[in-house]
């Protein structure tokens, strides 16, 4: 599902608010570092990351029928409910999809790692598509089934360069879910010249 929009508010809008809050927090803690993880919110997270998986992937079908490109699909982005369901949210980087019908293009990196490799918003959009989603929703997959954070032993620019060099993270061990995840990541982008 989608975070509820419930009007304008202010100078703002007013959105939904779920009090477990992000997929990131519930996965890695608060200081990002799995530090204060229970053994119950593990378990939750063994029982559920099936379901939330299948929940942010249909999540996307409906901004799909519309040309909408989420552009930042990632575990940050993606809320969990009172009632342990999630909802996608952070609209802020999403575009109109302007690669309609069979253009090919292959896909790979979130928009962060994009808007660092070109520097430039509107060359970011431009290339944008469906399937840099698709790859989000792998590395969202990764995090609920690994319990880690892609290139989380990097520093921000060792990032970047990994993901210019499509240098992705050992699947082993995650099992089927590993498998999907290297369909999500199968295709990754065409890296400019500038990596």
């Amino acid at each position: 599902a989608i975070v509820s929009f419930h009007g304008p508010f202010l100078s703002g809008i007013r959105l939904e608010y779920h009090r477990l809050g992000s997929l990131r927090t519930f996965i890695h803690g608060p200081n990002d570092d799995s530090s204060g993880i229970s053994s119950s919110s593990i378990l939750i997270l063994e029982k559920k990351r099936l379901k939330w998986a299948a929940q942010i992937a249909s999540a996307l079908a409906p901004l799909y029928s519309h040309d909408v490109i989420h552009c930042d699909i990632s575990t940050a982005n993606t809320l969990i409910t009172s009632s342990f369901n999630v909802v996608i949210c952070d609209f802020s980087s999403s575009a109109f999809d302007r690669r309609r019908g069979n253009q090919e293009r292959k896909a790979g990196c979130s928009r962060w790692y994009r808007s660092i490799i070109y520097r430039d918003r509107d060359s970011e959009m431009k290339g944008y598509e469906k399937k840099d989603d698709v790859w989000g929703l792998g590395t969202v997959c990764y995090e609920m089934w690994s319990r880690k954070r892609m290139w989380g032993d990097f520093w921000e620019g060792e990032r970047v360069g990994l993901c210019c060099r499509q240098l992705w993270p050992v699947l082993r061990g995650l099992g089927n879910m590993g498998l999907v995840i290297r369909r999500c990541w199968g295709r990754v982008i065409v890296v400019p010249k500038r990596c």
